[in-house]
């Protein structure tokens, strides 16, 4: 089974032992897969750990404080294999169950994690059932962040942030910051205007010039009050054009006759 692991499911495993050894415990059990899944996802808040937790307001550090495990007495828990209870038995057989049944080739963190929600909830006196009551984690929405693919880019959407980074870099920014993004929105999208802002009673002209405003770093200080219009005008026009153009006169230097040709062709 431990072949079907993803490199950070095996982490939760290292990390459970290692959980176990510190408290002086002569068995890994669910609690401490339990602990071991919340230390393994980290600050990761885009993980489905990571966001179920953000769910109840809380982070991996606070999750671990709210579970209480008592220290043991084991005195070779230091070294040595340490083996697994019936309990985290039962959490890592359903965690493959789990990643079946959702279609998933390997086994993640979430998957053991469900696996734990199950075996608890079975298991009288669990402490890790105790555990998952105090944190008000839930396995159904566990469920619907594992079968939740992170949304793509769509095309237009890649090509707004291209234009936000190359309108930044025009201006000698370090940064692309949210009104390049409005701009390059209102560049690459322009029935987004329609859609969302003028039925908020806002002016195209007014919303350019405003971002335009913000994205321009260096406007010009000094405008031409006078702009001119392109092309200039002729500066001198000719009041009184000919009315009685000379007519067409013929060329007094034909080009002379082809040699094999007639005369009067």
């Amino acid at each position: 089974m431990f072949e079907k692991f993803t490199d950070r499911a095996r982490r939760v495993v290292v990390l459970a032992a290692e959980e176990a050894r510190r408290l002086a415990h002569d068995h890994i059990g669910a609690e401490h897969l339990l602990v071991a899944c919340l230390r393994e996802s980290g600050e990761d808040t885009a993980s489905p750990i990571g966001r179920l937790l953000t769910q109840v307001d809380l982070t991996p550090a606070a999750a671990i404080a709210l579970i209480d495990l008592t220290p043991g007495s084991a005195k070779n828990a230091e070294i040595g294999h340490i083996p697994f209870d019936d309990e985290a038995k039962a959490a890592l057989e359903s965690s493959l169950r789990e990643a079946i049944q959702m279609g998933a080739e390997s086994i993640a963190p979430g998957h053991i994690l469900l696996g734990v929600l199950r075996a608890a909830s079975t298991t009288e006196g669990s402490r890790a059932r105790i555990a998952i009551a105090d944190l008000g984690i839930s396995g159904a929405l566990l469920r619907n962040y594992l079968g939740r693919r992170e949304p793509g880019l769509a095309s237009r959407t890649m090509k707004s942030i291209a234009l936000a980074k190359l309108k930044a870099s025009q201006g000698d920014s370090t940064h692309v910051r949210t009104e390049h993004l409005l701009w390059a929105l209102l560049a690459s999208d322009p029935e987004l205007f329609d859609r969302v802002l003028e039925p908020l009673g806002v002016t195209r002209e007014r919303l350019t010039a405003e971002v335009q405003r913000l994205v321009d770093p260096y406007p010009d200080p000094y405008p031409d009050p006078y702009p001119h219009p392109e092309p200039y005008p002729e500066p001198y026009p000719n009041p009184y054009p000919d009315p009685y153009p000379p007519p067409p006169y013929p060329d007094p230097y034909p080009p002379p006759p082809e040699p094999n040709a007639e005369p009067g062709e």
